[in-house]
């Protein structure tokens, strides 16, 4: 599929992966909230390089298996998603690595275990690495149980 917007008055056009679709017609933002989130996520993937994107495709994949009913965001300047209107997860590529936030201190102390480099609030995934799957699944069902908790992240 394709997508052709406008965001700030720039004129974008990206393909759009067709597993997008039915989740952005399943959002329960404002069209115009979810147009403006769903411009700045595909603007952000087709500004990356190839190999940062597709790996930044793999991860958000993963997060999407691990939390079906969530919404595509944009937040502080990354791909988000939200559950509920809440924010659950953000994930971002750089020169090396992709990182995903905010992460729990269980979950940073699993990472530190397997080899991956933590910060507080940080997971980094470098690209010469596999993705850690199931890792990644744990962040986001602490981040879930959070959520309907009404718990705040912590990452202490």
């Amino acid at each position: 599929a394709a997508y052709a917007g406008s965001l700030g008055g720039i004129l974008i056009l990206a393909a759009v992966p067709t597993d997008w679709e039915p989740i952005m017609a399943a959002a329960t933002r404002s069209k115009s909230s979810l147009k403006q989130g769903r411009a700045q996520v595909l603007a952000y993937f087709a500004a990356l390089p190839p190999s940062a994107r597709a790996r930044l495709r793999q991860l958000r994949a993963v997060l999407r298996s691990a939390a079906p009913k969530a919404v595509d965001a944009f937040s502080y300047g990354i791909p988000a998603f939200t559950l509920g209107a809440k924010p659950l997860v953000g994930y971002a590529a750089w020169k090396s690595h992709c990182s995903v936030y905010p992460v729990t201190a269980g979950v940073r102390r699993a990472a530190k275990l397997k080899g991956y480099d933590t910060a507080k609030g940080t997971l980094r995934l470098p690209f010469a690495k596999p993705l850690p799957v199931a890792l990644v699944k744990q962040l986001v069902k602490e981040r879930i149980a959070r959520l309907r908790r009404g718990q705040r992240p912590r990452s202490h």
